[in-house]
């Protein structure tokens, strides 16, 4: 299925198989308070359980993401106090959940389960607003006003030196 939801409280889920779009059982699910719709995904990942991940007003400092069950349960473990402007998220092939935090200037990586795995250092990019991940390969790809940056999950997460200009703001699309 897919989901989308209204701007203001609640997650919404459809079954769009067929040719009419039917409300999936246990939703609608309330989101957290200032949520909007811009920040939802769902875990796509190889073996993964389609669990649903949202965040609450990004751009503030006390961003929460939150995590569903496809069946619009809310998810023990969550939601995660990011406490910082959390400017975009995404999961990755492993069904791990990243997070930029732009206050922080560093990108998070979550487990399944909520706990902190790990985080890398974006201090030498400045500001950061959008998230891609290479779901072949695990690679990140972080968009900002200098452009797309690749980060290389086979190296550990190191910055490529390779920039991918764009004279604006950069949003990284889906690959």
């Amino acid at each position: 299925g897919s989901f989308s939801h209204t701007p203001f409280p609640t997650l919404f889920g459809f079954d769009i198989s067929g040719p009419d779009r039917v409300p999936l059982a246990g939703f609608p699910a309330t989101a957290p308070s200032g949520a909007n719709g811009n920040n939802v995904t769902v875990d796509n990942s190889p073996g993964s359980d389609g669990f649903i991940y949202h965040a609450n007003a990004p751009f503030v400092e006390t961003a929460r993401i939150s995590s569903y069950f496809p069946t619009g349960v809310e998810r023990p473990g969550f939601p995660i106090g990011v406490n910082q402007v959390a400017s975009d998220f995404a999961v990755g092939p492993d069904g791990n959940l990243w997070v930029i935090h732009s206050g922080k200037n560093r990108l998070d990586e979550y487990s399944p389960s909520g706990a902190l795995i790990r985080f890398v250092n974006l201090a030498e990019l400045g500001f950061s607003y959008s998230l891609t991940i290479d779901q072949t390969n695990g690679d990140l790809y972080v968009g900002n006003e200098q452009g797309t940056h690749r980060f290389v999950a086979a190296n550990k997460y190191a910055l490529s030196p390779n920039v991918i200009p764009t004279g604006s703001w950069s949003r990284v699309m889906y690959l």
